[in-house]
């Protein structure tokens, strides 16, 4: 239980600080402690969507920050943002194509596209729904990966 706490926590400021790689903690994890693969991959999930739920938020409350309205507007990325806000409404299952693959295979890369998911105001169900799939079977990838070359040597 300790060790799931503990990737719950690591995976969650992994979401937030770079240097901090949840995918080099379950490499090690896996191969160290007795944890079933899925709970381990569920850990760090919930600990990563968590915090990306925050980028997430953040890009929809950045909108309302006058002094990034006005940045934006002078740099014309407010006609951008609101030109991708219309294609997001206007084919929704790309949308969320593009954000299952983000959060499973890392390109572009999650934060950024939970940040910009939030500005083009993707509703927070589908990110958390496709967002927590694609993190599970990224993680669930990374650990089962591990465990399967650990067994060969």
């Amino acid at each position: 239980m300790t060790v799931l706490l503990a990737t719950v926590g690591v995976c969650l400021v992994s979401a937030w600080v770079p240097v901090v790689n949840a995918e080099a903690y379950l490499g090690v994890v896996a191969t160290q402690e007795p944890v079933a693969w899925w709970a381990l991959a569920l850990a760090a999930t919930l600990g990563q969507m968590i915090g990306k739920i925050g980028f997430f938020l953040l890009g929809r409350q950045s909108l309302s920050w006058r002094w990034l309205a006005r940045r934006m507007a002078q740099t014309k990325l407010d006609r951008w943002v609101d030109w991708m806000t219309r294609t997001t409404d206007s084919r929704p299952y790309a949308t969320w194509a593009v954000l299952l693959a983000s959060a499973a295979v890392g390109i572009p890369p999650f934060a950024v596209i939970s940040f910009l998911a939030g500005q083009v105001r993707v509703s927070l169900t589908a990110f958390v729904v496709l967002g927590s799939v694609g993190r599970f079977v990224r993680f669930a990838g990374i650990v089962l990966g591990v465990e399967s070359l650990a067994d060969l040597v």
